[in-house]
């Protein structure tokens, strides 16, 4: 069913309201909803009991400057629930991570994820002819915050798609970040924080996170990936989740796995 999402009902999980972000819906093909799991709707939801797990490993990043843990502290998750970036030495959240991928009894790993960004013309040829011409204020680095190991980690990779037309009206592109997820030593997905770079080339920040997230969800059902949207729960006050706008949360399952 390549480039057909699959949408889930209203549920509650756990106390948890799971539904569809209905506010980016842009061009989807709708089918009949399915059935989803309970664990698989648990993805990221307070997954702390019998996990060993850890958001990400120090053999797969570069050292963190970020000494001190973040106030308040996040409560522990599977999925990492916001990005980090340091300010004077002290993490500042700065975005919803908000798109998952599931990779739980798949065989895929991180390459496979990143391969579909770099087999997407606009993700990947185009994003390097523009490389001389992105955003000339070097965006800080974003970190998450691994509460089992007390570490922030910052992204293993980071992938573009530029708007070249329309730069000049101050929308400069799609911009993500990826981070593995480990339990243990086993890989169990990737996450992705997604947005839209808007400013000038000079100074730009991100927001759009509902559309880039969509944009995301779009390479990967091309491809035979499956997506569900939900709705994570951030623990973020009112005034920071009205600031960001709709997040357009994303869980997407490999061909040939459903996860867990």
């Amino acid at each position: 069913m390549n480039g057909v999402w699959i949408l889930s009902k209203p549920t509650t999980v756990c106390g948890t309201d799971t539904h569809i972000r209905t506010d980016v819906l842009v061009a989807l093909t709708v089918t009949e909803p399915t059935a989803v799991s309970r664990r698989q709707a648990l993805l990221g939801a307070a997954a702390i009991g019998g996990l060993s797990g850890c958001l990400g490993r120090s053999d797969q990043h570069g050292e963190s400057p970020l000494t001190e843990p973040p106030s308040p502290r996040p409560r522990e998750t599977l999925f990492p629930l916001t990005t980090y970036e340091s300010v004077d030495g002290r993490p500042v959240m700065t975005m919803p991570v908000n798109v998952r991928i599931d990779l739980r009894d798949s065989e895929k790993e991180l390459s496979d994820v990143e391969e579909v960004f770099r087999s997407t013309l606009s993700w990947s040829r185009l994003a390097r002819l523009a490389d001389p011409f992105w955003p000339f204020h070097t965006s800080p680095t974003q970190f998450i915050w691994n509460g089992y190991t007390e570490t922030f980690f910052p992204s293993a990779s980071s992938y573009r798609r530029p708007f070249p037309l329309r730069v000049f009206v101050g929308e400069i592109g799609y911009h993500t970040y990826l981070w593995p997820i480990y339990d243990g030593d086993q890989l169990v997905g990737v996450a992705i924080q997604a947005h839209k770079d808007v400013g000038s080339v000079f100074d730009h920040r991100g927001t759009g996170f509902a559309e880039a997230a969509a944009a995301v969800g779009s390479i990967f059902t091309r491809r035979g990936w499956r997506g569900s949207w939900s709705a994570f729960q951030y623990d973020v006050s009112r005034q920071q989740f009205d600031q960001w706008g709709p997040t357009g949360d994303l869980i997407v399952y490999p061909p040939d796995g459903d996860g867990l």
